[in-house]
């Protein structure tokens, strides 16, 4: 008889492990909205690596989520391991979160700003300002610092180098690191002592050549154009948040300058004209810094401007001006400074829809380039009318090789059938 109770309580105990295991996995489905990508036309397998990095609101209350959309459906955080939870609450960079779950250990004390990282197949570079402690922060940071990990040994290198002349500056900002051979190019972002209080502080972009040897500034240049007597200008790197992954290799970085304009009053806000924007060219490997010809149509200077860069891939900027019938791609050449050829790519109506009536506030599409192909996402679905895209197309001759959108699954709880979905990024 004993057997037996053992053989019942056995069964009783899988019963209940059983029953736990699939009322969690319920709740924990029912604990987030659920959404699929549905094919409209073309092949599904063209979007097996499509990852989308999303977040939900509900009008009605404060509550939000933030989970993933890939080919299979949704990923909530209590899908993942606790650490890739944290990568979800934090909407950390999709590339970034695969850097970091295979290099924890390097991730360590460092901030998880993507573009502070540069990574090729012989090692992993990121460089900061230097400070410590959030009491320090109002203290000068003179000091970037800089780690290296050799993936090949796993060993990291880590040292600090002072900016040049620092007084000069409040404070200075890392915008993008690349390399060539074993010189490192540090792209920064400097705000001119007593300059900062304005309604567009006066900044300098920098690049600080620094010998990952000798571990020294060899080298300190200003991108042109540099700030004068009569005018001041504002720079940035068009290719922050346009490139597919800003941790990789770039042969070259495109500069946007323009002259620095304080409005009358802060309601009146900035006109710029497109004629005194400068496009430049900066060759990492040879730091030159070579003048765009690049047409004013092509010189926005905001993400609310179209035609919107796209892309900075190899030697060409990629732009997507927005038709009614489909995208049109404009590629500008840096090495031959011309423009191409535009290459329309054409979809109906009902389609484009998805990425012309966003409301004013929301960017639209994100798009990312990966080989010859090109993939557009719209970033809203509501209660409105408004649905998420998703269009991947060949970019030598414009066909469409994928259609799809965001629909709500099945498995969808009630409770979020009309929030608001925002997609914030996706890795393609």
């Amino acid at each position: 008889m004993k057997k037996y109770w053992k053989l019942i309580t056995l069964i009783v105990f899988s019963g209940i492990s059983i029953s736990t295991f699939y009322l969690v996995t319920v709740s924990a489905e029912n604990s987030y909205p659920q959404y699929t990508i549905e094919t409209r036309s073309g092949d599904k397998e063209v979007i097996k690596d499509l990852v989308l990095a999303a977040s939900s609101f509900d009008e009605n209350s404060d509550y939000g989520n933030m989970f993933q959309i890939d080919a299979e459906g949704t990923i909530g955080s209590k899908d993942v391991p606790f650490a890739e939870q944290l990568d979800m609450i934090y909407q950390h960079d999709l590339s970034t979160q695969k850097l970091y779950r295979n290099n924890r250990a390097f991730f360590r004390d460092k901030a998880w700003d993507m573009f502070q990282y540069y990574e090729d197949k012989d090692s992993i570079i990121y460089a900061n300002n230097l400070f410590t402690l959030v009491e320090d922060y109002d203290e000068s940071h003179e000091k970037l610092e800089v780690a290296v990990l050799n993936k090949k040994t796993e060993q990291e290198t880590t040292f600090e180098v002072k900016v040049p002349d620092y007084e000069n500056y409040d404070s200075f900002y890392v915008e993008d690191v690349q390399k060539s051979g074993n010189i490192l190019h540090v792209f920064t972002t400097n705000y001119i002592a007593g300059e900062t209080e304005l309604y567009q502080p006066i900044t300098e972009l920098h690049v600080y050549k620094i010998d990952l040897d000798s571990q020294e500034i060899v080298e300190d240049l200003i991108l042109a154009p540099s700030n004068d007597d009569e005018t001041d200008y504002t720079s940035y790197i068009v290719n922050i948040g346009s490139t597919k992954s800003e941790m990789t290799p770039e042969p070259y970085i495109i500069i946007s300058s323009n002259p620095t304009v304080q409005p009358d009053t802060t309601e009146s806000g900035v006109e710029i004209n497109s004629e005194d924007i400068t496009i430049t060219a900066y060759n990492v490997e040879t730091s030159e810094v070579t003048e765009l010809a690049v047409p004013n149509e092509f010189k926005g200077w905001s993400e609310s401007m179209y035609p919107l860069v796209t892309n900075v891939e190899d030697e060409y900027i990629y732009y997507t001006t927005l038709k009614e019938n489909g995208f049109e791609m404009n590629r500008f050449n840096i090495e031959e400074n011309t423009m191409e050829q535009a290459q329309l790519i054409e979809l109906p109506s009902e389609v484009m829809e998805n990425f012309l009536t966003n409301p004013e506030g929301y960017a639209t599409p994100l798009v990312s380039i990966k080989g010859n192909q090109i993939c557009y996402v719209s970033t809203l679905k509501d209660k409105a009318g408004h649905d998420v895209g998703i269009v991947v197309a060949d970019l030598e001759n414009g066909q469409v090789l994928y259609d799809g959108t965001i629909k709500n699954s099945e498995k969808m709880n009630d409770v979020f059938k009309d929030v608001t979905l925002t997609i914030d990024s996706f890795a393609f």
